[in-house]
């Protein structure tokens, strides 16, 4: 996790001020993209209402609780919530709120929500509540309109560059970083710990371009690179599992989503904006005998699939699908 922000000035400064406040909010939606520092903006600034040296005593600190969906089930459950209303009964410790934090908010499971919406109903007393979530649409309307919305946006390009900078890494990389990221820190520190799955998430992107320029599929669902690519974006990921599958196939249809949104803004005359910008020449060149039209239908298309494999679809038989559909548009 990142232990120093960049960007979003707007909402740090505002937490900043009203936090220390007496009559501030009790409750607080922090909403963005995932790899924002949404959970990062709560924890430096709960360590400094707390008083507290560095971020890392909060682990510590019997006045913070962070609350996510334990590794063994999927959601949040109302037994954790309940503890919560318990946390939130005791007295101070150190005589400063008591702070909690449902990471992934979105995992609430509907008994969670309800529970949840009943402590949210009752006086907090010398407490807050914070739900950090990249889908507040996900979560109950009143919920949602018992909180204080603060919205984190993606950082400027800018902004992010000069961070990477200072955390060390290699001015060439940058660039790269720069476009997978889309403005998202976590996510740009997420690529710089797993090298080995950027080289073989650019080796299917590169197989995508290749299979939208000779419209053969060749070894684009050669389950030997996608069962390595789930390994190295899910840990240990088990290719026998339906989940592990799934997420393995929303993985390389969003590689192909995104070449195609490329694809689209090169031909537009846009490859300033490209993700994969180590690619943008071999982007540029294979977007302009292809019509707009098409581009658009394929993205169409790849969307189609990502809901279908939301849904549990089967994973090889929609990607094989999607790839049919993709060649009989560039025909």
């Amino acid at each position: 996790m990142m232990t120093k922000l960049v960007g979003n000035k707007l909402a740090q400064d505002y937490l900043a001020r009203v936090l220390p406040e007496t009559d501030k909010a009790q409750a607080y939606l922090v909403a963005g993209l995932q790899g924002l520092g949404k959970l990062t903006l709560i924890k430096i600034l709960v360590a400094k209402l707390h008083q507290l040296a560095v971020v890392a005593a909060l682990d510590t600190d019997p006045d913070f609780k962070l609350v996510v969906a334990a590794p063994d089930k999927k959601d949040i459950t109302i037994d954790q919530v309940r503890e919560v209303t318990e946390f939130l009964k005791l007295a101070s410790w150190s005589g400063r709120p008591r702070v909690v934090v449902f990471n992934d908010a979105e995992y609430l499971n509907i008994q969670a929500s309800n529970a949840l919406l009943k402590t949210l109903e009752e006086p907090l007393g010398h407490a807050l509540i914070f739900l950090v979530t990249s889908q507040p649409q996900s979560l109950l309307p009143t919920i949602r309109s018992r909180c204080q919305l603060i919205n984190m946006t993606p950082v400027k390009d800018e902004d992010l560059e000069r961070w990477l900078h200072e955390q060390g890494v290699a001015k060439k990389d940058i660039p790269e970083l720069l476009g997978l990221s889309q403005g998202r820190p976590g996510l740009a520190l997420t690529w710089l710990g797993h090298k080995d799955q950027l080289s073989l998430q650019h080796q299917l992107a590169q197989d995508y371009l290749d299979f939208i320029r000779t419209k053969d599929a060749g070894g684009l669902l050669g389950w030997q690179r996608v069962n390595l690519i789930a390994k190295g974006s899910r840990g240990d990921a088990d290719t026998n599992s339906n989940v592990g599958i799934m997420q393995t196939g929303l993985d390389i249809n969003s590689i192909w989503l995104e070449i195609t949104r490329d694809l689209i803004l090169c031909k537009y005359g846009l490859g300033q904006r490209v993700i994969y910008k180590s690619l943008l020449s071999r982007t540029q060149q294979i977007s302009q005998p292809t019509s707009a039209w098409s581009l658009v239908q394929i993205l169409e298309a790849l969307l189609e699939a990502q809901r279908k494999l939301r849904s549990n679809a089967n994973v090889k038989l929609t990607l094989e699908w999607v790839l049919i559909t993709i060649k009989t548009l560039l025909i």
